[in-house]
């Protein structure tokens, strides 16, 4: 019986071994797990309401329905039916110099999401996001031989907030793809009128900032995701 037990033993090297993955090969990470979410994303809002145009075109605010931008998130996974984290999304917008208009509308918010399925390759879920937006209109005029440079800006700053349902597809263990919807809510003041450059007496350079009395929007965002082990 001693041969057999020495035989036992010197096996179980071999057997430890065996089921060690060879070297180079990653060991897959089973879920559920903590992890870290970065997402780029690209996605419109649109007005829920209709607009109710001034009949004085020249001097009424600028109405626009749909904004496109980008999204920035990070998230962090704590819990395997929770997330939280934050987001930026940014509308950008450029003078040409000649006097053309630019908007300028940015988001930042807090966010958290409810996961119901927890851990899977499809993770459909729901959620909030609570922030602040800031709306920026421009107009630059670069400066000729007879005129110096020109500028008009007005800012706004207020509030945000959204309820969002979307759903997560995992392509692999550290990449993913997802698609959301919802309601948002901004509150930015509302404009008058157009705004001109300060000591512009004959209104030669004004711009028409873009009307947010408007509350609610639709929005819709499609992204890309890269969610690693925290």
């Amino acid at each position: 019986m001693s041969w057999v037990a020495g035989a036992a033993l010197s096996a179980l090297p071999m057997v430890a071994s065996a089921e060690e993955p060879p070297p180079g090969v990653p060991v897959v990470r089973p879920w559920p797990r903590r992890e870290i979410t970065l997402g780029l994303g690209y996605g419109s809002i649109y007005s829920a309401g209709s607009f109710v145009r001034s009949d004085d075109g020249a001097t009424s605010p600028a109405y626009e329905s749909t904004f496109t931008g980008w999204t920035l998130e990070v998230t962090g996974r704590r819990f395997a039916s929770f997330e939280y984290g934050f987001l930026a999304w940014s509308k950008g917008g450029s003078s040409d110099g000649k006097g053309s208009f630019a908007h300028v509308l940015l988001r930042f918010a807090v966010e958290a999401r409810w996961l119901p399925w927890g851990y899977a390759r499809i993770e459909p879920w729901i959620g909030a996001e609570l922030g602040i937006a800031a709306a920026d209109d421009y107009a630059k005029w670069d400066a000729t031989d007879a005129d110096p440079e020109h500028s008009v800006s007005v800012a706004r700053f207020g509030d945000t907030a959204g309820l969002n349902a979307g759903v997560r597809g995992r392509v692999s263990e550290f990449f993913a793809l997802g698609l959301r919807g919802g309601l948002l809510y901004m509150n930015l003041p509302e404009v008058r009128g157009v705004v001109t450059e300060p000591g512009d007496t004959k209104g030669d350079y004004f711009v028409r900032p873009t009307d947010y009395s408007r509350r609610l929007w639709y929005s819709l965002l499609v992204s890309a995701e890269i969610t690693v082990p925290d």
